[in-house]
């Protein structure tokens, strides 16, 4: 009996499954389609993170442009550009979840099968028990990258090509990679809370050529529609969020032009960003990393205050003085006097502008040891960032306040977990 056919007694196959049986073909009594003759072909490329991004690299990128928007894809398909590069770039953890898709089940390579039982011959019980026969089936490469993060793959054989929410609903029959910064322990992949893609970078999924379908002779087509479908590349390093300590302890920055109210005047500001940021590249003098002016009013007198700026906070309930780096995307600024500004009066309303120097907010490396330094990319065309404080804010409960991360000098920091 061939091994695919134990995985359908287990319970976790679908009914694609069902066609694991070698006399499966077309099928009256079960409805199924036959399987399509001919290469294995990729249908798509679809990455997910754990926040709701979905990218699908067969998606039309932008069905407004006169040349795209009478195409099948931008009239007839549901999604149409919905989950193009474009409309949903791949972020640096879209690799949670990354699905090479294919118009049949890839159930060979090099003639053997693609996926193994356990080696004491049991019936496997869990996922964990499957395993492939090489893990670098598919695996990925990227061009200028510091390196590429671990990842395990598996043959994954749910899915469908009518998916009615793919976002819930996987594409399939898939073989997927999961990059993530704490894997199931049964990968045997350690934990890393700085484990992601490189922003800014483009990526490619290499198949091996020696993968095929049922017969081991309809081996997967890799031609240029296939090379383009399997490659991606990342948005550029940015801020995705302001945050300070008012009542909801959360407000969006909106741009240029805009201003994060509801700082109180013992707060820090938080800046959150869609990669890790590497301290190691930051000089000795902070002041060539970050700068921070205060004014009364709109039309007061800009005054340079000191400040600490981390990527690392001592959490409420922690005495011990040790700061969390975890994934290191977030930088906590704050005046060091633990004020912005002394002798506010009820009415006053204090202006804090942040200015950065982008050249000295690296991402963090992507190779086995994130070498300190060695991040490609910097925050690109970043405005200053405007809070305003007025005396009648209030603190959060679990706010981050300026004397919260004044105790977090570069010196004590150290990375625990991922928060």
């Amino acid at each position: 009996m061939p091994r695919q056919i134990v995985r359908m007694l287990t319970g976790t196959a679908s009914l694609l499954g069902l066609c694991l049986f070698s006399a499966c073909g077309e099928d009256y009594l079960t409805g199924q389609d036959p399987e399509p003759a001919g290469p294995l072909l990729v249908t798509r490329l679809t990455l997910s993170d754990n926040h709701g991004r979905f990218t699908d690299t067969s998606a039309p990128s932008d069905c407004s442009l006169a040349e795209l928007k009478t195409t099948k894809a931008c009239v007839n398909t549901p999604f149409k550009d919905m989950f193009s590069q474009i409309k949903s770039p791949p972020n640096p953890d879209s690799a949670s979840k990354l699905r090479v898709v294919f118009n049949k089940v890839p159930l060979k390579l090099n003639g053997r099968d693609v996926e193994l039982l356990p080696e004491n011959g049991s019936l496997p019980s869990m996922p964990s028990d499957y395993k492939l026969s090489d893990p670098n089936v598919i695996k990925l490469s990227c061009s200028g990258c510091t390196g590429i993060p671990a990842g395990y793959t598996s043959l994954s054989l749910s899915g469908s090509d009518l998916s009615p929410d793919p976002t819930t609903f996987d594409y399939g029959p898939a073989l997927q990679m999961e990059v993530l910064t704490d894997p199931p322990e049964a990968s045997g992949i350690p934990a890393d809370p700085l484990r992601a893609l490189e922003p800014g970078t483009t990526y490619t999924v290499e198949i091996n050529p020696g993968l095929s379908g049922r017969s081991g002779t309809d081996r997967v087509l890799l031609d240029d529609k296939a090379k383009a479908l399997l490659t991606f590349t990342t948005e550029d390093f940015q801020i995705v969020e302001t945050r300070v300590t008012n009542s909801s302890n959360t407000l969006s920055y909106e741009g240029s032009d805009g201003e994060v109210a509801g700082l109180t005047n013992d707060g820090a500001i938080g800046i959150v960003l869609n990669a890790g940021v590497d301290h190691n590249a930051w000089p000795a003098d902070l002041s060539q990393v970050v700068q921070v002016s205060v004014k009364k009013g709109k039309t007061g007198t800009p005054m340079m205050v000191p400040v600490v700026i981390t990527n690392g906070v001592q959490f409420d309930g922690e005495s011990d003085a040790v700061c969390d780096h975890g994934a290191q995307r977030q930088l906590y600024i704050a005046p060091v006097s633990g004020m912005w500004m002394a002798g506010l009066t009820d009415t006053d309303e204090l202006f804090v502008e942040v200015t950065l120097n982008l050249q000295n907010i690296k991402d963090i490396a992507q190779d086995a040891a994130h070498t300190p330094n060695a991040g490609k990319h910097v925050l690109l065309d970043q405005p200053s960032i405007v809070a305003v404080v007025k005396q009648g804010y209030t603190a959060a409960e679990h706010a981050v306040l300026a004397s919260t991360v004044t105790t977090c000098t570069m010196s004590n920091i150290v990375r625990r977990s991922s928060r």
